[in-house]
Order: C-alpha cells, then structure tokens, then sequence
C-alpha cells in the first residue's frame, strides 16, 4: 500500500483482509489458486501474514520451483524446517519467537513487466535514479 500512498502499516494491519488489499493497491495482481496457472504475463506468488508482526511472499519460478527470501538473506527454496518447498500453503512457515507465517493469505499471479509493480522499492529506486540525474 505505500506506492499507493496509504499510511504506514501498522502491527494490527499485519492480517490477510489488510495486506492482501493493500498489495492489491499497489500493483496489478490477479487472484489464483494452487493449480490455476497464471498468464505468460505473470507469475505466480503466494502472500502469508505472521499476524501482528509481518507479510512475507513466495514466488514460483519459471522452472516450478517455489521460492522467497527471508529477510537480508539470500532467496531460498526451502522452508523453516530446510525441506523444499513444494507448496507454500503447505510449507513450515514458522521461523520461532513471534515470526511465524500461520495465516495463508492465497495466491496471486504478479506481473513480470516492473513497470506494472507498484512496490515501494521501485519508487524508491525510481525517486533515487532522478535525484542522481537532477
């Protein structure tokens, strides 16, 4: 929601309901299912809440793999318990303390083309790229 200019999110935000319509502000998603496959257009992504804490996504590559990255750390292809991910839905989702992903928010196909993302850090890089040049 923060490239559609909605205010900071806050920790009562972090729920499905919330974070699935302000994705949906901010970029060009289409709503799907396990097993419906997304548009040459997309790929297709899987959003999860650790309520009251934070949202993670999950990407399946071109070559079927599912992936995300935790954090600064690189992207992985497995899950809190180091299996592979064969389902996001599925998967470990609990990193221990307070993180753990329990709410499945669903699956979504996301435009390949950047410039139909909406995502804070591509404004933020698009902001810094016309400050350089200006």
């Amino acid at each position: 929601g923060f490239a559609a200019n909605l205010e900071h999110i806050e920790e009562d935000d972090h729920n499905c309901k919330t974070v699935m319509e302000r994705v949906h502000k901010d970029n060009h998603l289409i709503n799907s299912t396990f097993e419906q496959p997304c548009p040459d257009t997309h790929y297709k992504g899987a959003i999860v809440v650790a309520p009251k804490r934070d949202f993670h996504f999950y990407r399946k590559n071109d070559d079927g793999v599912w992936t995300h990255k935790p954090g600064p750390t690189k992207s992985t292809y497995l899950d809190a318990s180091n299996l592979p991910i064969k389902n996001p839905q599925l998967a470990n989702r609990n990193y221990g303390n307070t993180l753990n992903y329990k709410d499945f928010c669903g699956f979504v196909c996301v435009p390949r083309n950047r410039t139909k993302k909406r995502m804070k850090m591509f404004q933020e890089t698009k902001q810094n790229t016309t400050r350089k040049t200006n």
